[in-house]
């Protein structure tokens, strides 16, 4: 009788193992609403239960800590974007005015049309430039969410995938908490064992 108490810890490894799985299991499971047989209760996966809650979470969380748009704006700014696309600008009507300038034309008047019309463009472009730039992130600011983006792409994403895009990021920590399962299981089983041990003198 007292070796059969030995069992005790291992069968406490495999019921915590076996617990533990199955709880893993039914994050995911069942995908549908299961109503059990007999009983009020109904049955489903906590992801594809709560997949809506999910996805707000995650698009609020999203816009208020994780990418607030003023923090995209500000890298874009520090970019200096504006400057780019001025230069492309000009650089465009450099090679514009040299294509439209008689071939016969002396380089020396070439070149100072081509300056002259430079400068007018850039007096012109540049405000028009930088207040076209505070005009799109004003609207962007109005009309984009990053979070309602990405909480969207969550709520689409068939269950199937959800579930392998979890398993994928978590793989690692769900297999700890299978094993953590089967070690708590043997200590319970352990002080189980010595219980009954001592108990039966």
């Amino acid at each position: 009788m007292r070796w059969e108490l030995l069992l005790l810890p291992f069968i406490g490894a495999v019921i915590g193992y076996a617990t533990n799985v199955l709880a893993i299991k039914m994050l995911f499971r069942p995908q549908q609403p299961w109503n059990v047989p007999g009983t009020p209760w109904q049955l489903q996966g906590l992801l594809p239960k709560r997949k809506r809650d999910i996805a707000a979470n995650v698009a609020r969380t999203v816009d208020e800590d994780l990418l607030p748009f003023a923090d995209v704006e500000m890298v874009v700014s520090n970019g200096r974007y504006q400057e780019k696309v001025l230069t492309m600008l000009l650089e465009h009507v450099d090679v514009r005015v040299e294509q439209a300038l008689p071939r016969l034309l002396p380089a020396t008047a070439r070149e100072k049309v081509r300056a002259y019309v430079r400068e007018a463009v850039s007096k012109e472009a540049e405000p028009f430039t930088y207040e076209a730039y505070d005009q799109l992130w004003s609207r962007l600011r109005r009309d984009v969410r990053l979070g309602d983006m990405i909480g969207k792409r969550i709520e689409n994403l068939d269950l199937d995938q959800l579930e392998n895009l979890v398993i994928q990021v978590a793989s690692q920590e769900l297999k700890h908490i299978e094993v953590l399962g089967a070690v708590l299981g043997f200590g319970i089983g352990v002080v189980q064992m010595l219980f009954l041990w001592l108990r039966l003198g």
